[in-house]
């Protein structure tokens, strides 16, 4: 039996209208835009690659029938596990259309799902006061324990949107829509504060990212990161992962040529979007943030077409991989400053001096885990690693490498 599932968008001043149509049974899927979706002039392709604006269906084969771009708006397994609860599915329906519906208007980014035309309601809003409770029902979830009912409710209402495997939930914070990240249980260290501090090392060395603060609650530190997805005006902005852009599962057998090949191709922007990736590629170089796979990279979209989305989920390899998700040409491990350059040349970028700006961005490190709460001995491992990355070729402007970053 054929499962149609009616797809909104919500565009940045706030409106939410149809914009299609999802048929999916088995692996088999088709999805078709909505008229009044092709006939206004503000539209533009949900997924450049796979859904051009065209008033014919387009199938396809996908897991359970639903394009990559629809399961962007799903979360990794933390929120899928609360989907799951929330929804009391029996085993044999816990699919990803049935998570779509469960999910409805709860997702990221500006797509929302409902089984009739009438765009679902938004999800409610939670202020920062309840992180005390969130976080004590999270802890319990991880721990494979029930919390009380009011706790488990607020958690599974705020809690089944935001992707990644870690524990985290919406939150408004003094008015902006936020993601409060939580400390999970089986963290080999201490990953808030420590992401804090690479986000905020990330903003020195002149990379665009998502806006961070550290926040106390009781003895537990919380990340509070800003969506970038929201507008000012509560409306959305469109995102597709380049996992999506680039038809890919695998994650490993990506580069970030083929990065640079999307933003070559899909950006309205692409002289600016260039340049904001190879900072970023170079950046996540230096700071050994080897966990760069394509589902964190996203094109956004408004009236420049889609762009370059702030940078996020950032942080050294807290397991000590020595191996990048995305490969730097034809490898896996740090180039070196000449590697990191050739890349640059390749795809059109004089890239000496963003890497020499980002290596010297390196030697606050250490300030940076100190204002973040970051343990010092924890701190000081990662600085070891980062020093011996920096050390690694020889500066353009003639300077010698400081050992001691």
């Amino acid at each position: 039996m054929i499962l149609r599932i009616g797809v909104f968008l919500t565009d940045p001043a706030g409106r939410t209208i149809p914009a299609g149509e999802i048929g999916t049974e088995g692996g088999e899927g088709e999805f078709r835009y909505a008229p009044s979706y092709l006939a206004s002039p503000e539209a533009f392709p949900l997924d450049p690659g796979q859904f051009p604006l065209h008033p014919k269906p387009v199938g396809y084969r996908a897991r359970d029938g639903i394009a990559p771009v629809f399961e962007d708006s799903l979360p990794d397994s933390w929120g899928r596990r609360l989907l799951l609860r929330r929804a009391s599915l029996p085993r044999h329906e816990q699919t990803l259309p049935r998570l779509l519906l469960e999910l409805g208007a709860g997702g990221l980014g500006a797509l929302s799902f409902a089984p009739v035309s009438a765009p679902p309601p938004p999800p409610p809003a939670f202020g920062l006061t309840t992180l005390p409770d969130l976080l004590d029902a999270a802890e319990k979830v991880e721990a494979g324990e029930i919390p009380e009912d009011r706790l488990l409710r607020a958690l599974l209402a705020a809690g089944s949107s935001p992707g990644g495997a870690r524990p985290k939930v919406l939150v408004d914070d003094e008015g902006v829509p936020s993601i409060a990240k939580f400390p999970a249980k089986d963290d080999l260290c201490a990953i808030v504060p420590l992401e804090a501090a690479t986000m905020s090392l990330a903003r020195r060395a002149g990379v665009e990212t998502a806006q961070t603060r550290i926040l106390d609650v009781g003895r537990r530190k919380v990340l509070i990161v800003r969506r970038f997805d929201v507008t000012s005006a509560g409306g959305r902005r469109h995102m597709v992962s380049f996992r999506t852009l680039l038809r890919g599962d695998d994650y490993s057998r990506f580069g970030y040529d083929d990065l640079f090949e999307i933003v070559r191709s899909v950006s309205g922007q692409p002289e600016i979007d260039r340049i904001r990736l190879f900072r970023q590629m170079v950046f996540n170089a230096y700071v050994g943030n080897t966990d760069d796979h394509t589902k964190n990279f996203t094109m956004l979209h408004d009236d420049r077409g889609f762009f370059l989305s702030p940078a996020y989920d950032l942080l050294p390899a807290v397991g000590g991989d020595i191996e990048h998700a995305l490969a730097f040409g034809f490898t896996h491990v740090f180039p070196g400053r000449k590697g990191l350059e050739a890349i640059g040349k390749k795809h059109g970028i004089r890239g000496g001096g963003i890497v020499d700006e980002v290596a010297d961005s390196m030697t606050h490190f250490l300030e940076e885990c100190e204002s973040c709460g970051v343990p010092s001995l924890q701190a000081e491992r990662f600085r070891k690693e980062i020093s011996a990355r920096v050390c690694m070729g020889t500066r353009t402007d003639g300077k010698p490498c400081d050992p001691a970053v």
